[in-house]
């Protein structure tokens, strides 16, 4: 990580620490049922961006110890099917919403979803379906 005047340059597992911090303050403003600040979710798509870059070196380098990082946060990590079950919707409509639950989709085509913001997303549904 680099200080470049009013510039920050984030490298390597520095990228994951600021993605995971940034799922739990969305995920604070869904319990909230506030919507993030888009800057927020711009610098969001960004770091999702740079970690997709990682795990793409890291498939031809065996070395790489953010793809360490990536692996031992993917326990988090659950698919369409699951992520249907726990907003009670169908698997088509968990990837239509894919966007707003900060899916990512693999180079095969199937989506993965962050357990927690799922959790918070589906909590967030039920304090409004139930006002």
């Amino acid at each position: 990580m680099q200080v470049l005047g009013s510039a920050l340059l984030l490298q390597g597992s520095s990228v994951l620490y600021v993605l995971r911090a940034l799922k739990a303050l969305i995920r604070a403003h869904a319990r909230e049922q506030i919507a993030p600040p888009p800057e927020v979710l711009a610098l969001l798509n960004a770091c999702q961006a740079a970690v997709e870059h990682l795990e793409t070196l890291s498939d031809s380098r065996h070395d790489d110890t953010t793809s360490a990082l990536v692996q031992q946060d993917s326990s988090q990590h659950i698919g369409t099917k699951e992520a249907a079950a726990m907003l009670g919707v169908t698997q088509r409509q968990a990837q239509r919403l894919a966007p707003t639950l900060e899916g990512r989709r693999l180079a095969s085509g199937a989506w993965v979803f962050d357990r927690d913001t799922v959790a918070a997303y589906a909590h967030a549904i039920n304090e409004r379906n139930a006002a």
